[in-house]
């Protein structure tokens, strides 16, 4: 084990919530992962949005959606060449299969926060818990150890300003806004 990285603190934080494994914790953040990938539970919001109706609604998150993921997935991970924490400590492995690419930013957490944002803007009430999941949606990241920490808060981070700053301009240019 690489006691360097250990004794930073991302690191130690990463190592302290492998520690807190359980069979129930496990199955609540195998289940959160799996909502967050490919934006699943985010696609359901969406054709929920469309069987009400709400098409301009459902458009501006599918926009929200599509633009963080592309954005984040494509653009920004090819920025950062991080190895995930499973390929490093052997001595933990992951409770799901190895994702693909780099680590750095979480797109699970990138494309739920960008989606819970959205959802705040267009319906408090609906984006309120949509945050709460987005949360848990990245805890389960650093939780199954295919993220680092500091990978799910670069994730919030670019998921947020996606959705406040690129996805308004892209609606304007649609004629959407």
């Amino acid at each position: 084990m690489n006691h360097e990285f250990e004794r930073k603190l991302e690191g130690r934080i990463l190592l302290r919530i492998q520690k807190m494994h359980n069979p129930i914790l496990d199955k609540i953040m195998l289940l959160a992962s799996i909502f967050g990938n490919g934006g699943l539970i985010w696609v359901a919001v969406i054709l929920g949005y469309i069987i009400a109706g709400r098409r301009r609604e459902a458009m501006i998150l599918i926009i929200s959606l599509a633009l963080c993921a592309f954005l984040n997935n494509i653009i920004i991970k090819s920025f950062f060449k991080r190895a995930r924490p499973c390929d490093i400590f052997g001595n933990y492995p992951p409770l799901i299969k190895r994702p693909w690419g780099s680590s750095c930013p979480s797109g699970h957490t990138a494309t739920s926060f960008a989606m819970a944002v959205a959802l705040c803007k267009l319906n408090l009430g609906i984006g309120i818990p949509a945050v709460v999941l987005a949360a848990i949606i990245g805890f389960s990241r650093v939780y199954l150890f295919v993220h680092y920490p500091s990978d799910v808060v670069i994730g919030v981070i670019s998921g947020v300003l996606i959705t406040l700053f690129v996805t308004p301009i892209i609606l304007r240019m649609l004629g959407l806004a």
